[in-house]
Parts: structure tokens; C-alpha cells; sequence
């Protein structure tokens, strides 16, 4: 890791509390903590906010009863928020730049949460979307998670999931082992989540419940979705309103839960989401916000945040800006842990869950995401000060590729909708603003280039290994895409490969590793391919698998390599 940052970023950007990590003597009475992240639940996706179609009762009574953030802030898109979440740092800092291929691995080196929390005499689960890599050392069950019941990848019954996989009786992967469920995928996540706190009861556990719902495709029973076609819905959002409603009743299923386990006097409860709605919703409603999924307005960034402490009663809004970055000292904080393993981001919001002055008038709040394969400064960014938000939105989402420079100011307590441009009369906050960012991007990205995720070959770690093309990276021997290998021993085993298209007479499969090409003539046409027999010395190097059609090169889907 570079050491280049100055003096001056290092105290804008890293509110360090203690750098020493030390295990605390675990204290009797800890909370548990119950976090729960909704998938692409804007923030109009609820009846608290406004939206007067859909049903939401159990998490809009849970906000009327409990704390509401009502400025909080994550990333635009799913996995750069859950590094966020795990580590207390801005997504660049951890290597996750984005959710296309091999941008969503984050580095093995960051200590989560759950690590923190494993060693102060904490039990974690996580169930649903970990989104953060799926091979050794990359997997939930490798960054602190005692219990992990996840899918695969950033969605599921998409290209990056098991082919022919669906929300309703999917294969999942359970502690690194593939598994097949009945019942509706949400359904399950939060029955397994129920499961791991009972199993945990009388000892302080994290339970994280993050289904992968509401994200597309939209997929849910009919009993759920038909009420609100009859309402006038269009068939889409009728059933991403219904997957609303699922997670609401999973809700009211994991609330009644921790009361009838007696531990709701000692648990801390989270719900929020984990970006805006999806920009394929033409009719979702977002309560007046700005963008989706993917752009640096409000509409994406700006989410649903509410919290139930121990002891403390009656509803209270907490106005204040607050991030994804203060949830890990936050919870530490609350759980009486004041040790870090490394430098973070985020800061306690604990004096303002106690209403007190956090002192947090000059902080900004910065965010960026961008299609690209390295962070480009200001593109696809928003930077928050108290009062205003500095975008330039060139470049950033799935769909607003235009490029070039064009700075935005907005009032964002006055003018929640982002639709007046205070840019031009207000040109002094403008450029403080540009310069807090300036020192905010040397900060994050002085390293992020010198990182390539890398799946290490460890038979007593992961066996069989499946590769997705979702995780292939750019080699730089220019020989297209691979996958960064590191092989602790000479491998020897079997390898099958699954394609999106058919395989043709004459077509030849190529394998390259560490200076050494294999080109084996198929036996078969189709999409799966079978070797009975292959080996791959020891050592760290690209990978490539690919099959040669007719001058063409065609990547597997997966490829699950089973060591013998």
C-alpha cells in the first residue's frame, strides 16, 4: 500500500478513534444487532414516504415507533454500499469500484465488521447478498461470517446466477457449498436469519438479512402482485410493489421473531436500503426525488434509514447527514468496542441517537460511480456539505454516458428535488466544494489501481471452485479477459464449463496458465463441456479459459474446477 496521502487528507478523510487492534474482554449484556438491507428499495417504496399505492405497514410502523435518519446516504449501486457497510470506508479504499465484471471484489485484507465483532465474542450470519466476491478469499464465510446463506453474485435468475436458478426454490450457497432450497427466495433468507438467532440466543450475535429483493427480475407470487394490478399498476411494477409487500410481511415475520425469543430489551435493529429504485421501473414513484440506481441525485443515493435501540422509546428524525461509512463505528460504538484494525471513514452517530450535537456542521459526504474501469475525478460524483450538493452527473449511471464537465449546486434541504441549478450565482461554493473533493479523491483512489483480485486455489479452503466470467478481469499481458489465479500446489482435477452459447464441430477449447497453453479439440458440441483430466502448476498468474470458434474466443459462464 502507498503512503503518499499528506498530513491534511489524512485528517479530513480518516477519522481514526484507535489504530490498534485489540481484543476487548467481551462485556456482559452486549446488543445484538439485527441488520436488515432491502435491495433496490427506493426511497419512495414505502407508505411512510408518501407512496399511497403500496403496503408497507410493519416497516412503516417500525419508523413511526423507532430513530429516522432522514438524510442518509449510501452508494448508487449494490456492492460499492456493501464494502461501505462492511468496512466503514468509501468503496474505492477497499477496491470496489462498481458492479460489472471484477469491479464488486473487494480486498481480502479489509477487516469487516463481523471480523471486529468475531473478536469480541460475537457470532455473525448473513443471509441473502453478500455481492463482495464468491471464491476464497473473497466469501462472507472468509471475512468474519460464521454462518453465510447467500446467492451467488450481485442478483439472482441473472446471467451471473446458476443457470435456470429462479427466486422460487434456488440453489443458494450455503458456508461455500451449493444447496438447493424450496420456497420463495426472500421467504427463506429470513426464515434461515429467525434460525441463526435462536440457535444464538444467549449469546450477542449479527444477524445480516439482506434478501435480494426488490431487485429485477420481478418475481413473486401472484397473491402478492395481483392487488396492485387491480390498483392500476402496470404488470412490472405490480410485482415489484408485491416484492415490496414480501418483505414487508418478512419484516413483521423477524420483528415477531426477536420478540418471542425474549431478546427485543437487548438487540439493536437496522433497516435501510442499499441504493435508489432500478431506472427499468418507468413507473416506480420516488417521492419527488431526483434519478435512480446509478446516478449521483438523490433519487439514488438518498435511502430509507431507521433504527430501534435498547431502552430508548418513542419516535424521533434525525435530520442531520449521515452515511453508509458511519455504520461500523456506529454499531461498535454501541457495543462498547473502541478498537479499529485500520484507519476508517465513517464516524459514531451515537451522540445524535442520544440527541446530543455531533459536531458535524463542516463535514462533507462524498459519493461516486461511474461505468469505467478505473475511478475518473468528478465523473458520475456528489459531494455534500450541510446546506448544499456539488454534482457533476456526466458520465454517471448505466445510461447518461455523456461526457465532459458540468458542475450542479443544490440547495438539498430547500430543494430536495435537485431542480434548481445554484451554480452560477453561488461560484465561491462551488469551488470550495471542488476542492473538498479534490482532496477527497487523492485520498481514496492513491492505491485503488495497484489492486487485482486474486482466487487462490486451496483445496482445504474451497472445493470444487466455480468461476463466473462476472469476476474476469482485463489481464495486462493484453491476452483479453482471465481470471488472477494464485495456486498454492500443482492442481490436478477436473474441470466443467458451462457456455452461453453452443458449442461447434471443430470448435477447440484453450486453457492458458503461467506460460503454458493447452488446446483441446472437443469431443462434443453444446453448451456444457466436460475435461476429465487437467493440471495447473503451482504459482500466481492469469487464467484464461476460452473457447476458440472460428476466430472468435467465447468466455464460459462458469467454469467449476474440482480438485482432487
Amino acid at each position: 500500500m502507498k503512503h503518499s496521502k499528506t498530513i491534511f487528507q489524512q485528517l479530513c478523510f480518516l477519522p481514526i478513534l484507535v489504530l490498534v487492534w485489540g481484543c476487548s474482554s467481551p462485556t456482559p449484556n452486549r446488543p445484538n444487532i439485527i441488520l436488515v438491507m432491502a435491495d433496490d428499495m427506493g426511497y419512495g417504496d414505502l407508505g411512510i414516504h408518501g407512496n399511497e399505492l403500496i403496503s408497507t405497514p410493519a416497516i412503516d410502523k417500525f419508523a413511526e415507533d423507532h430513530l429516522q435518519f432522514t438524510h442518509f446516504y449510501v452508494s448508487t449501486v449494490c456492492a460499492p454500499t456493501r464494502a461501505s457497510l462492511m468496512t466503514g470506508k468509501y468503496n474505492y479504499r477497499t477496491g470496489v469500484l462498481g458492479v460489472h465484471p471484477g469491479q464488486h471484489l473487494m480486498k481480502p485484507q479489509e477487516v469487516t465488521i463481523a471480523e471486529i465483532l468475531k473478536q469480541n465474542g460475537y457470532v455473525s450470519g448473513i443471509f441473502g447478498k453478500w455481492h463482495l466476491g464468491d471464491n476464497y478469499p473473497m466469501r462472507a464465510i472468509d471475512q468474519g461470517f460464521d454462518e453465510a446463506v447467500v446467492h451467488l453474485g450481485g442478483g439472482m435468475a441473472l446471467p451471473v446466477d446458476f443457470p435456470g436458478n429462479s427466486y422460487f426454490d434456488p440453489y443458494l450457497m450455503h458456508n461455500g457449498k451449493k444447496e438447493k432450497y424450496q420456497g420463495y427466495c426472500a421467504d427463506i433468507f429470513t426464515q434461515k436469519t429467525i434460525e441463526f438467532m435462536a440457535k444464538n440466543r444467549d449469546q450477542p450475535f449479527f444477524a445480516y438479512l439482506a434478501p435480494n429483493t426488490p431487485h429485477l427480475p420481478a418475481l413473486v407470487d401472484k397473491k402478492y402482485s395481483d392487488p396492485y394490478v387491480k390498483k392500476g399498476l402496470s404488470d412490472k411494477e405490480a410485482k415489484v410493489y408485491g416484492m415490496v409487500t414480501n418483505f414487508d410481511d418478512n419484516f413483521q415475520s423477524l420483528i415477531s421473531a426477536v420478540d418471542s425469543l425474549g431478546l427485543a430489551e437487548k438487540t439493536i435493529i437496522i433497516f435501510m436500503s442499499d441504493n435508489g429504485p432500478d431506472f427499468n421501473r418507468p413507473e416506480k414513484w420516488n417521492a419527488g426525488l431526483r434519478g435512480d440506481k446509478g446516478t449521483p441525485f438523490d433519487g439514488g443515493l438518498r435511502v430509507p434509514f431507521f433504527m430501534k435501540l435498547p431502552g430508548v422509546s418513542g419516535p424521533q428524525k434525525i435530520k442531520t447527514q449521515a452515511a453508509h461509512i458511519d455504520i461500523l463505528p456506529t454499531l461498535l460504538d454501541l457495543c462498547g468496542i473502541q478498537e479499529y484494525p485500520q484507519p476508517i471513514d465513517g464516524i459514531s452517530l451515537r451522540p445524535l441517537l442520544e440527541g446530543q450535537d455531533n459536531n458535524l456542521a463542516d463535514r462533507k459526504i462524498f459519493n461516486q460511480w461511474h461505468v469505467g474501469e478505473s475511478p475518473q475525478r468528478f465523473k458520475g460524483s456528489a459531494t455534500y456539505s450541510q446546506a448544499y450538493k456539488l454534482v457533476q452527473p456526466n458520465g454517471g449511471g448505466f445510461l447518461n454516458r455523456k461526457e465532459g464537465i458540468d458542475f450542479q449546486l443544490y440547495n438539498i434541504k430547500d430543494d430536495p428535488g435537485e431542480r434548481t441549478d445554484l451554480s452560477d450565482s453561488l461560484p465561491q461554493v462551488v469551488g470550495n466544494l471542488k476542492l473538498d473533493y479534490e482532496n477527497w479523491f487523492a485520498a481514496v483512489t492513491s492505491d485503488v489501481m495497484d489492486y487485482t483480485p486474486c482466487v487462490t486455489l486451496d483445496r482445504t479452503r474451497e472445493n470444487p471452485v466455480l468461476l463466473s466470467k462476472f469476476d474476469l478481469l482485463r489481464s495486462k499481458n493484453g491476452n483479453g479477459k482471465a481470471w488472477m489465479v494464485r495456486n498454492t500446489e500443482k492442481f490436478t482435477g477436473s474441470m466443467a464449463l458451462y457456455f452461453d452459447q453452443m458449442a461447434q464441430q471443430g470448435d477447440s477449447l484453450v486453457i492458458e496458465f503461467l506460460n503454458h497453453k493447452s488446446i483441446i479439440p472437443l469431443a462434443h458440441t453444446g453448451k456444457e463441456q466436460h475435461l476429465n483430466s487437467i493440471t495447473l502448476e503451482r504459482g500466481t498468474g492469469w487464467l484464461h479459459i476460452y473457447l476458440s470458434a472460428q476466430g472468435e474466443t467465447k468466455v464460459p459462464r462458469f467454469a467449476n474446477l474440482q480438485i482432487k
